[in-house]
């Protein structure tokens, strides 16, 4: 600081140091310190303090209205945030590396039974499903559903996040209002103003939520799964059942975890028949791609995935006034176009080639 007083023209007599809260003074010329005792830098030394001191509050002031004073604006620096951490999940139907199609989303039960779950009191809801089951379907219809100027719904994809979950939230707040906010300027907040919240609720979206993410998040989201006990503050994330049993009872025993303790669960299941007739009804008058009288027998036309595969194949090019129908019963045909899609890696092949050995190999043993 001295260096670069001393290379001012004309040069300043007096060089300040300060943090914002210490105030050293310095001579420019002869590099010394100062000593303040002097009635003279007594009396600059109050006025220094004095106004770092008026600039703090005024600062605190500042932060205090716009995340206190003015909900709307975090909500949307929020909401913000999630909406393009959704967009980088948003594809085309025939596009299987994004998991999300804004143009196929079947509805789910399971939405109303989450709002209900929260409306009664609960902070923590997991959905339980295995891959390829449209959990993030779900969370993306959940956030579409509920999103608002009021609402705060933060996405977290644990399988896209690798830092810290309030620095992530203090980068965005910092280039929407330009005005710098710490961290842990963020986490003040939210542990101060959450229950105050008059109107609108604060959702947590948690998704692929495992037992591998890096220790500084799961901490993070495990303190916010603690801060979050308020009526209007809740957290709903998604897992399989493996990582589930990681993550809810404290290994080799079993006591429950305080995610175990709080969770209620739901289970992301294939679609009951209500949901087969919405979602087949939906692809006629969408896509003129119906399933055939008795499709409702096949189990593989229950699951949301195998439904937008076989749409993306069959469900182009029909002209007005046409349809075409899909099998009531899968044909080698089906099995081999969704086998041949470039989404499924090899190791998955690998899997399902084990899985079909096995059921073989086991044949004599099943009819015993």
């Amino acid at each position: 600081g001295i260096s670069y007083a001393r290379l001012l023209h004309p040069m300043p007599p007096l060089t300040l140091i300060s943090n914002g809260t210490n105030n050293d003074f310095y001579n420019t010329y002869t590099k010394d310190k100062i000593n303040v005792s002097d009635v003279d830098f007594g009396f600059i030394q109050a006025l220094t303090d004095n106004s770092f001191s008026l600039a703090l509050a005024d600062y605190k002031e500042a932060v205090k209205i716009l995340l206190n004073r003015e909900p709307e604006l975090f909500s949307k620096i929020i909401n913000q945030i999630s909406e393009i951490s959704f967009g980088r999940l948003l594809g085309d139907i025939d596009d299987f590396t994004k998991p999300v199609c804004t143009d196929f989303l079947i509805e789910r039960n399971n939405i109303g039974n989450i709002l209900s779950l929260f409306e009664q009191g609960t902070d923590l809801v997991g959905v339980i499903g295995s891959a390829f089951s449209g959990k993030t379907n779900l969370l993306y219809q959940f956030f579409s559903k509920v999103k608002s100027d009021k609402n705060f719904l933060f996405y977290i994809d644990c399988n896209d996040h690798n830092y810290s979950i309030f620095q992530q939230l203090s980068n965005h707040f910092t280039r929407n209002v330009k005005i710098s906010v710490t961290k842990d300027k963020i986490r003040e907040w939210l542990i101060n103003s959450l229950a105050d919240l008059s109107e609108g609720k604060f959702y947590l979206l948690i998704d692929n939520f495992n037992n591998d993410i890096p220790e500084g998040i799961k901490s993070e989201i495990i303190e916010l799964i603690d801060i979050f006990k308020g009526e209007n503050q809740h957290i709903l994330y998604t897992i399989d059942e493996f990582n589930y049993k990681k993550l809810a009872y404290v290994e080799n025993r079993q006591y429950k975890t305080i995610i175990g303790e709080k969770s209620k669960l739901i289970h992301l299941d294939e679609l009951n028949d209500e949901e087969y007739i919405a979602a087949n009804d939906f692809l006629y008058q969408k896509f003129r791609t119906p399933i055939e009288h008795g499709g409702h027998y096949t189990p593989e036309y229950r699951e949301p995935r195998v439904l937008r595969h076989l749409v993306s194949l069959y469900g182009k090019d029909i002209q007005e006034g046409q349809f075409t129908k899909l099998d009531a019963v899968p044909n080698l045909k089906i099995l081999d176009a969704i086998a041949a899609n470039k989404t499924y890696t090899k190791l998955v092949h690998d899997l399902y080639a084990k899985i079909t050995f096995c059921f073989f190999s086991e044949k004599k043993l099943r009819s015993e």
